[in-house]
């Protein structure tokens, strides 16, 4: 007899990982969830549509950003600040007292990438991903700086909290779904 009986076995598509992964990420920002749990699902799922990218011969957003975006005399610390929590998270070093410091605005900024790269290569599969299409519509209303084209369609929606924002969008896709 087998030492787990394997009765109930989960599968999924790597890039259908990577969107629930990065789904959970957002459901947990819109509701104020822990910042270690966002980040790693965040770091998790754009490192999978990453290596996809690139099998597909494609440069992921993230190499985009740091090579195109990112003068080359601040690309290793660029990539330090954001490698730095997932390594302290990733090897336990020097104990269970080690301190792992986290920039919040990095984690936010950070979600765009997955995000954005789902919005532009799997087109269908980030409209049939509500917390997908939620979050880069947060951004555009509280993010628009980094955008190229900027929505004026959610007059008013700065004002809402995150938990409001997300709230209001999560119900009025789940209508147009039904409707349709």
């Amino acid at each position: 007899m087998a030492l787990f009986a394997v009765k109930n076995i989960v599968s999924a598509s790597q890039i259908d990982v990577a969107i629930r992964q990065l789904s959970t990420a957002i459901e947990l920002y819109f509701s104020d969830g822990d910042i270690f749990s966002i980040y790693t699902l965040t770091r998790n799922a754009e490192e999978i549509i990453s290596v996809l990218l690139e099998k597909r011969g494609m440069q992921s957003l993230w190499r985009y950003v740091l090579e195109e975006k990112i003068s080359p005399e601040h690309r290793i610390e660029f990539q330090k600040i954001f490698d730095d929590p997932r390594n302290q998270l990733k090897h336990v070093r020097r104990g269970e007292d080690d301190i792992v410091e986290l920039p919040v605005r990095m984690v936010e900024v950070m979600m765009f990438v997955p995000v954005n790269a789902l919005h532009m290569y799997w087109l269908n599969k980030f409209k049939e991903n509500h917390n997908c299409v939620i979050y880069n519509i947060w951004g555009n209303v509280h993010e628009s700086h980094l955008y190229e084209n900027k929505l004026k369609l959610f007059s008013g929606d700065e004002k809402l909290s995150k938990r409001e924002f997300y709230t209001k969008h999560k119900r009025q896709l789940e209508d147009l779904k039904h409707s349709n």
